[in-house]
């Protein structure tokens, strides 16, 4: 989870005051708004925290996931997480959540994790000694495909869809063997399958690695910054998270800090706005996350709530779920995984 705070924090200090290119807004922030989240949704979050917990959105009701603390998680796939327990001592226990919350598998010693293409394994790395480290390949019920090798400590974990791991802002490698298959100047935002999403002069770079073909389009009309993105199971879209913590209501609202949410769909290259953005929402509790039928998930807090906001491609309101988590305390991040 320290690995997450610190890159959301230093992209979001760098933006600083709101750029004046991007003042125009089609409506003021306020509050997240949309339509009742009707039951059954089907969703279950293993959400990070002091004390990781798995959320039953139909149920309203927290589980508490045993004898984890301090932990984060990643992503499966959509249909599971794989929990760091110890990422400020890099050597604790790592763990598989499956099964809807229900099945736990550790997984080995590990300091930073990250799903592989297959969507059924991660690649975990492990600080053996603060100059050596080891990256493995094991599957969710704990069977080890790959047996460790040496990495650079150097080494932050992120998907890169099919082509591997991203494990540099501008580097991609093929986990395997370390090799080097994509090196850019530009910043690498997200991985769709075999499409880069590169961050270029005001603009996104979509480069097809399988045909050599680049599309381009224009940075969202915003007053945010891009802080966190989330890649879509099947790989079609990206879901691009933006802040600005310096905007704010100036008190008319809790959780007041401006967030805007587009959708980049990498087949054509369109940017699309979610229905009720930009809001106003307490950044550091706010993550995204696609189920595999191609929902996008929001966890955040507005207006004074806990809130579970759910989205399609081609909806026109949020469904949105207000409720009070007890479980939740003073984590600086909450991301979150889907389980299925």
């Amino acid at each position: 989870m320290a690995r997450i705070v610190i890159v959301a924090v230093v992209l979001l200090t760098l933006a600083g005051a709101a750029d004046a290119r991007h003042l125009r807004l089609a409506r003021d922030p306020v509050p997240l708004q949309g339509i009742p989240l009707r039951p059954p949704t089907g969703l279950r979050l293993a959400v990070s925290a002091k004390r990781p917990f798995v959320l039953d959105v139909d149920a309203e009701t927290t589980r508490q996931l045993p004898s984890l603390r301090n932990g984060y998680v990643v992503g499966v796939g959509g249909r599971a997480a794989v929990l760091i327990t110890s990422p400020s001592s890099r050597r604790g226990p790592v763990y598989a959540i499956r099964d809807n919350g229900t099945a736990t598998t550790q997984l080995g010693l590990g300091a930073d994790a990250a799903p592989a293409g297959d969507g059924e394994s991660v690649w975990i790395k492990r600080e053996v000694s603060r100059s050596r480290c080891t990256l493995r390949h094991v599957r969710l019920d704990g069977r080890v495909l790959r047996a460790p090798r040496a990495v650079p400590c150097s080494w932050a974990l992120y998907p890169a869809g099919l082509l591997g791991l991203r494990v540099r802002p501008s580097r991609i490698v093929d986990p395997s063997t370390g090799r080097t298959v994509f090196k850019t100047s530009l910043g690498i935002v997200a991985v769709a399958g075999r499409t880069i999403v590169l961050h270029g002069h005001d603009e996104f770079v979509l480069f097809d690695t399988a045909t050599g073909a680049r599309k381009r389009r224009a940075w969202p009309d915003t007053s945010g910054r891009l802080y966190i993105t989330a890649v879509e199971v099947r790989g079609r879209y990206v879901a691009l998270s933006f802040g600005n913590p310096s905007w704010t209501s100036e008190g008319r609202y809790p959780d007041d800090q401006y967030y805007d949410a587009w959708v980049l769909d990498t087949d054509t290259a369109e940017l699309t706005q979610l229905p009720a953005m930009p809001a106003f929402v307490a950044l550091k509790w706010t993550g995204t996350a696609w189920t595999r039928d191609g929902r996008l998930v929001l966890l955040t807090r507005s207006g004074g709530n806990d809130v579970v906001a759910v989205w399609r491609p081609g909806q026109e309101r949020l469904g949105i779920n207000r409720m009070r988590l007890r479980a939740r305390d003073s984590v600086a991040y909450t991301g979150f995984a889907l389980l299925g």
